[in-house]
């Protein structure tokens, strides 16, 4: 038993000695990123700017536009179709994502709230 836990200690002593920081200057990734690689999100924006050609399920026509625009409008036909997630999207974009408020207020306590208090409100909710 003895011998075993002095191997632990002896194994965890190795483990530990490793965690020592780097020298000042001196890089944990030598080889690093390449040069010249590019971001996935450099990628993403190029290929979304890219035109081609597509059939508008809004208006029924075939049209060119970039890929962006394409995606935009599938969402909005999603949405006028009565996708829930869809709508949410497109509101969530346009407005802002809703805040779940909880007011806790009785309706005779709502009742009486004066024009400042409601507003008031209405801001803390609408955020």
């Amino acid at each position: 038993m003895a011998e075993k836990q002095r191997k632990n200690s002896e194994s965890k002593a190795k483990r530990l000695a490793n965690l020592k920081p780097f020298e000042k200057g001196q890089s944990g990734n030598p080889a690093g990123r390449p040069e010249g690689a590019r971001n996935r999100s450099t990628v993403l924006r190029e290929l979304l700017e890219q035109i081609c050609d597509f059939h508008n399920p809004l208006t029924l026509k075939k049209e060119s536009a970039d890929l962006e625009t394409q995606i935009m409008t599938a969402l909005i036909a999603r949405a006028r179709r009565g996708d829930v997630t869809a709508i949410r999207e497109i509101l969530d974009t346009v407005y802002g994502k809703q805040s779940n408020v909880n007011l806790n207020l009785t309706p005779e306590e709502l009742e009486n709230l004066t024009d400042a208090e409601l507003d008031s409100l209405i801001t803390k909710f609408n955020r």
